[in-house]
């Protein structure tokens, strides 16, 4: 039974981890790695090659200077709140739940910090410079946010992209960021369910062992914003 749980739990992450690379995939954002992991805090990760643009404006690296400067600003912001929002909402697609917030809590909550910090610096700008900048309401944002990001997974080619990336992660454990882009792109290429119930062409998957060779979760990563993570979780079974 234990055994049936665990198997149960390793899917429902790799489908939450596949929607965070396929959505990132899909706003441009490249990623270095998708995993899950057997041990640790964490169930499963993305790790994004870069930061968000917010980290660097709240580290003082860089400020806005022009409203084309404030528009690339929400622009990625945006788009990493919504990477935020799509493990959860995978989840939920899978359960018929319209959100699913149990055991992705650390996702909304960064969610919700991106929209927050936006928020703070819109005001800041506006005190400080002669911008005149729309004002912006956090909760209203993530809720916005939230129905786009269900939108697209609703979308067939979308959802197909999840699948297939999901039962691939599920089997390999790691997956580089090439990798996942490869899986993605092959998957958009099928154009029927059973095409999904056949195996991975060689060509796709032939080099992903030597990639990942000697690699162990245990090597994960753990900087903030940088990852998307999923907290192990918690199934009862009758």
């Amino acid at each position: 039974m234990r055994s049936e749980v665990a198997a149960l739990q390793r899917r429902i992450t790799a489908y939450h981890e596949a929607a965070h690379a396929v959505i990132a995939f899909r706003f441009r954002l490249p990623i270095d790695e998708v995993a899950l992991c057997r041990t640790g805090c964490l169930a499963g990760y993305v790790q994004f090659s870069d930061v968000p643009l917010m980290d660097a404006v709240e580290a003082s690296l860089c400020e806005c200077t022009s409203e084309l400067e404030w528009a690339v600003l929400v622009g990625d912001t945006e788009r990493r709140a919504m990477v935020f929002l799509a493990g959860a909402l995978a989840e939920a697609k899978l359960f018929g739940m319209p959100l699913r917030s149990h055991c992705c809590e650390s996702d909304l909550r960064k969610c919700l910090q991106l929209c927050y910090a936006l928020c703070g610096y819109r005001e800041h700008l506006v005190g400080t410079t002669a911008m005149s900048l729309p004002k912006i309401d956090s909760a209203e944002m993530a809720d916005r946010l939230r129905r786009r990001v269900q939108r697209i997974l609703a979308q067939p080619n979308t959802w197909r992209a999840v699948t297939v990336l999901a039962a691939d992660l599920e089997g390999w454990g790691l997956l580089t960021g090439h990798d996942s882009a490869e899986t993605v792109q092959w998957a958009g290429r099928t154009r029927n369910q059973l095409a999904l119930l056949l195996p991975m062409p060689r060509s796709t998957k032939g080099t992903k062992p030597s990639r990942r060779k000697g690699r162990t979760s245990a090597e994960a990563p753990r900087s903030a914003l940088s990852i998307v993570d999923c907290q192990p979780q918690a199934l009862s079974c009758e």
